[in-house]
Parts: structure tokens; C-alpha cells; sequence
């Protein structure tokens, strides 16, 4: 569990180290957060409870993309649903594919795609609704378009899908102690939650929109074998579980990568991507070593393209990054193998 910390805090660097640097189009890497350019669509204005949407005159956003039967379908979403589907036009996915993506997901909610409020309370909403009014438009594709397919598709039970949402939203969104009653969102935080309930990382198939699967066969072989696999694990196949509230976050940032990303896209080796001295040195480690070392380089690069694809305003591809951000990942990646050199066998082998 120490190392898998390490891990977790140098990945965390890494690619706070890339969202420094920005990338060849000035992007950066952090997470999304709501802002006056970015409102909620007008089509959203209807309550939680899934009364009848308020449409506009002229649709917009994803609404405006759709025909026909995936049209109508639409329309007829509780407004969670459809402002999760907004997700897909926020970030700039190609307006070819997104009539193809949201068709897809209606198709995997069918008809449990029932008012969020039935799923987890009144008062759960309010607070959902709060953090995405305050800063974070993903909530509701993080709770529906993602990790809600992720149970209609493993639990069969509609009690338990019901329970393990409100647990998931109680995770995001911790009810305020009673002492915190009124305050800002952000400072109504209890100090003495509970843990965070942990999660293994679950098949893509299983959250998934068909176009985006298929649109991962289209990848470089290094990358889509990095996309399909667990994004933390050791030599050993071990595979390290994670925070529920992480797992729900990062579905719909994979969905996105995959519908966003250019089929040219290479994966290097952190052994490759070093140069000189360190190059040098990261070979003098033992052969577990460099392979944890390629390991943390290879999941700190899939996490910086994940977090670019879901940028507010995104361009419709995300390409291979720029020589210079992949050497300050390069750098990071050896810093994070040094460490667990000198954790394991004293530093390296001479």
C-alpha cells in the first residue's frame, strides 16, 4: 500500500506538472469546471423530478444535432439525462458521431431511465444540483452516463442500482453536518466522513457507448492496450481498486477520449522517451523496477489525455502531445521509478 500511494501522488504530479506546461494548442489538464461560458443548456430548465422539459424555440447543443426517433427519445429524458448528454457537445465531440453516441446511451438506459429523484431522494438532488450550479458540469454524466450504465449492465436488482447510487452520491456530494446548515458548498464539509468506498476498475464494455468501443479499435495497438487495462497495477497482474468517486469520474472522460481521439496517437516507452543521463540510469534499474517505472509513465499518459478531451470548448480531436510535454512526463515517470528503486532494493543496480 505504500508504493501504491507513491504511485497515486507522482501520477497526480505528473500530470499536474502537464497541465503546467499546456500542450501545442494551450490546453491544459485540469478538471472541468463550470463557468459563465459554459451554462447549463436552456433545455435543462425543467425540475429534478422530470416534469415535462422546457424546450426552447431554436434547439441547441446536442438537441440540435439529433433527427427522427433519437430525437423524440430525447426529448422525453428526465432533464438529468439530457443535460448528461450535453456533455458530448460541451467538449467539442465531432458532430457526426454524437447523434451516434447519444442514441447509444438511451439505448443502454431503455426504460430505467426514470427521474434521478426516484433514483436517490429529493435531498440528494438539491445537493447534486448545487455542486453543478457551483463548478462541476460532469456530475451528471459521471452518475448517469457512466457509472448508472455501469450498473444497469452488472446488477440486476433494482434496489441495489438504487442504493449504490445514493451511496455514490454521498461520496461526491457528503450531506452537510448539521452545524454547516447554510453554508457555501465548499465549506459544508464534515471532517469525520468515513473512508471512501473503494472500487475495482470495471470493463469498458460495461459503461461504454457502442461508437466509442469501436472507435477503440481504431487506436494505435500500445495505446489501446493502455485503455483497456486497469490504469493501476503491478508486474505481478495485481490489480489496485480505487476510489469509487474516481472510477465514476473518469467513465465519461474515457468515453470522450475515445470518440475524440486521432487513430495516429503513439504510446511511447518511458525507456525510449529518456535521453542522456537518465536514459542511462533508468536502465542500471532492475527489471521490476522499469517495469513499475513504465507502468506510472503509461497511466500518467493516458490520464493527461483523458483529462484534455473533456476541456470545456475542446477541439473534435485529441492528438499526440508535443515533444516537450512528453519530456516533462518523461521526467516524472523517472523520479516515480527512483523512488521506488530506492524503496525496493536501495537504489539501483550497478
Amino acid at each position: 500500500m505504500i508504493m501504491y500511494s507513491i504511485h497515486v501522488t507522482l501520477l497526480l504530479v505528473a500530470v499536474s506538472a502537464l497541465a503546467a506546461c499546456g500542450n501545442q494548442n494551450e490546453t491544459q489538464t485540469a478538471a472541468p469546471a463550470a463557468s459563465s461560458s459554459n451554462p447549463a443548456p436552456a433545455a435543462q430548465t425543467a425540475d429534478s423530478n422530470g416534469v415535462g422539459p422546457v424546450e426552447d424555440a431554436e434547439p441547441s447543443g446536442v438537441e440540435a444535432l439529433l433527427t427522427g426517433d433519437t430525437l423524440a427519445r430525447y426529448r422525453v429524458l428526465p432533464p438529468a439525462y439530457r443535460q448528461a448528454l450535453e456533455l458530448y457537445a460541451e467538449v467539442g465531440v465531432s458532430a457526426d458521431l454524437i447523434p451516434a453516441v447519444v442514441k447509444d446511451k438511451i439505448d443502454q438506459w431503455g426504460d430505467r431511465a426514470v427521474p434521478l429523484a426516484e433514483l436517490v431522494g429529493e435531498e440528494r438532488v438539491r445537493r447534486i444540483e448545487r455542486r453543478v450550479e457551483a463548478y462541476d458540469f460532469t456530475t451528471y454524466p459521471s452518475l448517469l452516463a457512466g457509472y448508472y450504465v455501469f450498473l444497469l449492465n452488472t446488477e440486476p436488482d433494482a434496489q441495489r442500482r438504487a442504493d449504490a447510487m445514493g451511496k455514490l452520491v454521498d461520496v461526491i456530494v457528503p450531506p452537510a453536518p448539521p452545524d454547516t446548515v447554510g453554508l457555501d458548498v465548499d465549506e459544508a464539509t464534515d471532517p469525520n466522513l468515513p473512508p471512501h468506498p473503494m472500487m475495482d476498475w470495471p470493463d469498458l464494455r460495461t459503461f461504454l457507448a457502442p461508437t466509442a468501443l469501436a472507435r477503440i479499435d481504431t487506436l494505435t495497438p500500445r495505446l489501446q492496450e493502455a485503455i483497456r487495462a486497469p490504469l493501476f497495477n503491478d508486474p505481478d497482474g495485481q490489480v489496485f481498486p480505487d476510489r469509487i468517486k474516481d472510477v465514476a469520474v473518469y467513465m465519461p472522460m474515457y468515453e470522450i477520449f475515445a470518440l475524440k481521439a486521432d487513430a495516429d496517437i503513439e504510446l511511447p516507452k518511458l525507456e525510449n522517451a529518456l535521453t542522456g543521463e537518465d536514459r542511462a540510469a533508468f536502465l542500471t534499474f532492475s527489471a521490476e523496477v522499469r517495469e513499475r517505472g513504465e507502468q506510472f509513465f503509461r497511466a500518467s499518459l493516458v490520464i493527461s489525455y483523458l483529462t484534455e478531451a473533456v476541456q470545456p470548448g475542446g477541439a473534435p480531436a485529441v492528438s499526440t502531445w508535443s515533444p516537450e510535454i512528453l519530456d516533462q512526463m518523461a521526467a516524472v515517470g523517472m523520479e516515480y521509478t527512483d523512488s521506488i528503486s530506492n524503496l525496493t532494493a536501495g537504489g539501483p543496480s550497478m
